[in-house]
């Protein structure tokens, strides 16, 4: 169309041939920089982008380091909360004046209707979410009184939406937070949660490459993965939230077990409605819509 304009022009003596000549030249010039410019907006908005999440991260604030309270051991653990209360960021009430104890070696159930509620308590007791009224403490100490870092060595924790794969062998998905760890310490719990047939079938075994979020795996097998890795540590306290979804009975059968008998030292808070481990619990916690009760042997 501009061609067509031109020739318009210069026939009709509006332009000589230079200024035609010229006018066409500088024409291709912009469309050809603009075609550019076109060509390379991916790149510019992959550039803003990066720039937004350092400035993200620059700009987060540090997580305060306060007493160095790292956990002595197991043994002494102690979690109390004392009307522990939560509300999410609409304003409704989660969570309302919950108190409990619970120490080293116990078994602690949370079931219950409310599956927002348990879920919430969960990420309360990992340190996830902060509480909105009420305190919980670790050791009769209140959770932001400790380094958070140090804490979470103590920790294993196997929550839905928050336990991720990360791009790297399958080795260090499992071992993720826990060291050095020998594959004698791994090869058991693998076995335990139907995992071996994996390591054992494929060229690579535990140097197998995963993909960030586990795209090229399926969900039982991400699901078992995160399981071990959560149990691995053999942490002074466990958080489990529905372990048993995804396994097969065998598996199942054989992870209550070892939750039930091998964990002697383990203060385990697990969300579940296995008669197993209900049956052999030490305390439930029981959040309902309305209510929250707390059951005791």
């Amino acid at each position: 169309g501009i061609f067509i304009i031109g020739a318009f022009l210069l026939i009709n003596q509006y332009l000589n041939v230079g200024e035609f000549i010229s006018a066409e030249i500088v024409i291709l010039l912009v469309i050809g920089s603009v075609e550019k410019m076109i060509a390379n907006m991916d790149n510019v908005y992959d550039v803003l982008t990066s720039i937004e999440k350092v400035n993200k991260i620059i700009d987060a604030e540090l997580e305060p380091e306060t007493v160095p309270g790292a956990l002595v051991s197991s043994e002494t653990t102690l979690i109390a909360a004392h009307q522990l209360s939560y509300t999410d960021s609409a304003g409704m009430s989660v969570l309302r004046d919950m108190n409990f104890e619970a120490q080293a070696g116990e078994r602690i159930i949370i079931r219950g209707s409310h599956a927002e509620g348990k879920s919430v308590l969960m990420k309360l007791l990992a340190g996830i979410y902060a509480s909105s009224g009420g305190v919980l403490s670790l050791n009769r100490l209140p959770f932001p009184s400790y380094r958070r870092g140090e804490l979470r060595k103590h920790f294993g924790l196997y929550l839905q939406n928050e336990s991720k794969i990360i791009s790297g062998t399958l080795y260090e998905n499992i071992t993720m937070g826990a060291g050095d760890t020998s594959l004698d310490q791994i090869q058991p719990l693998a076995f335990m949660l139907g995992l071996s047939p994996l390591i054992e079938n494929h060229p690579e075994g535990y140097q197998l490459r995963l993909k960030t979020g586990g795209e090229n795996f399926a969900y039982a097998t991400l699901r078992k993965i995160l399981l071990l890795r959560a149990l691995i540590q053999r942490p002074a306290i466990l958080l489990l939230e529905e372990p048993f979804l995804g396994l097969d009975i065998e598996s199942a059968d054989a992870l209550g077990r070892y939750l039930r008998e091998e964990l002697p030292a383990t203060l385990l808070f697990i969300v579940t409605d296995d008669g197993g481990m209900i049956a052999g619990s030490h305390q439930q916690i029981v959040i309902e819509t309305d209510h929250i009760r707390i059951i005791r042997p």
